[in-house]
């Protein structure tokens, strides 16, 4: 932002000015906010991640055979001690939902697993779609929504024990 006095450099103490600001944009702390942006990920173990501002949608790559099995959880303690409303989504290739739903902070299970009925990488993407009951939070605030998200990928020996 600039402000001038048009060349008058003195100083005048009486002098007084408004600033209006019409909009705030926020810096993505990570460029994972569509799936060909998507963060890779391989598969075991977990990733910290935070949803920064209003809007914003992580999205984390993975392959996966056909026949196996994607078992995943969203950690989501510890925000603020608010209740969190996340919204979960698995992507193709090509860009069409296999599964989604929503999670909030205060379930104690936010756990699934689903069959893969063919070998693509998919993107799975945590958002956040309701965060009405945090009175001290906002997502343009400048603070965040913290999780945890882990991921498996894992065969399946007999087809028949998974629902």
């Amino acid at each position: 932002m600039v402000i001038s006095d048009f060349g008058n450099d003195e100083f005048d103490p009486s002098s007084h000015y408004t600033v209006c600001v019409d909009s705030v944009s926020s810096t993505e702390l990570a460029a994972n906010d569509e799936p060909a942006n998507a963060t890779t990920y391989d598969n075991s173990g977990s990733v910290q991640g935070s949803l920064d501002y209003a809007g914003d949608v992580d999205f984390y790559n993975f392959a996966v055979n056909a026949g196996e099995v994607i078992s995943f959880n969203l950690n989501t303690t510890s925000n603020n001690s608010c209740t969190v409303t996340y919204e979960v989504n698995i992507l193709n290739s090509s860009s069409q939902s296999v599964f989604s739903n929503t999670y909030t902070s205060t379930e104690i299970e936010n756990s699934i697993q689903i069959r893969a009925g063919e070998t693509d990488t998919y993107s799975i993407g945590v958002s956040e779609s309701d965060t009405s009951d945090c009175s001290s939070y906002s997502a343009n605030d400048g603070s965040s929504i913290a999780y945890t998200l882990n991921l498996a990928a894992e065969p399946v020996d007999d087809v028949n024990e998974v629902v």
